[in-house]
C-alpha cells in the first residue's frame, strides 16, 4: 500500500555500500524480490566510496513489516546515478540515516541539473 504522509518512516536516507549488503542480504533472507541477484553484482553495481539514497514508497504486506523503497546510486567511475526498486524492513530502515534539510536540497538540485525547465512557447 502507499505510504501515509504522516508515516514517520516517510523521507529519504542516506545509506553506504555495507548499509545496501546489509539490506540485500536481508532481502534474501525473506525471499523478497526487490534486491540484486547476488552481492557481487550489487557491489559491482554500485559506486562503493559513495552515498546512495534510499526513499520509501510503498509498504509491503506481511511479516516483518517492510517497504519497496527507490534506490539512487552512483555508478562506479562515473558521475552517474540509476534508480532501483529495493525491499528494506521497518528495523533496518529505522538504523539508517535520514536526509537533513540541507542534504534534501542538495538532492532536489542534482535529481533537476542538466533537465530543461524553460518555459516552452
Amino acid at each position: 500500500m502507499i505510504l501515509d504522509l504522516d508515516d514517520p518512516r516517510v523521507g529519504a536516507y542516506l545509506v553506504d555500500a555495507e548499509e545496501l549488503r546489509r539490506i540485500n542480504a536481508e532481502s534474501f533472507k525473506y525471499g523478497w524480490g526487490a534486491r540484486w541477484s547476488d552481492e557481487a553484482r550489487l557491489m559491482n553495481a554500485i559506486d562503493q566510496s559513495a552515498r546512495h539514497v534510499i526513499v520509501p514508497l510503498l509498504k509491503n504486506g506481511g511479516k516483518p513489516d517492510s517497504f519497496r523503497c527507490y534506490l539512487w546510486y552512483l555508478l562506479p567511475r562515473s558521475n552517474e546515478r540509476m534508480c532501483a526498486l529495493v525491499d528494506v524492513s521497518a528495523d533496518l530502515l529505522d538504523t539508517l540515516q535520514r536526509m537533513d534539510r540541507r542534504e534534501l536540497e542538495a538532492l532536489v538540485a542534482m535529481l533537476f541539473s542538466g533537465l530543461d525547465i524553460s518555459p516552452t512557447e
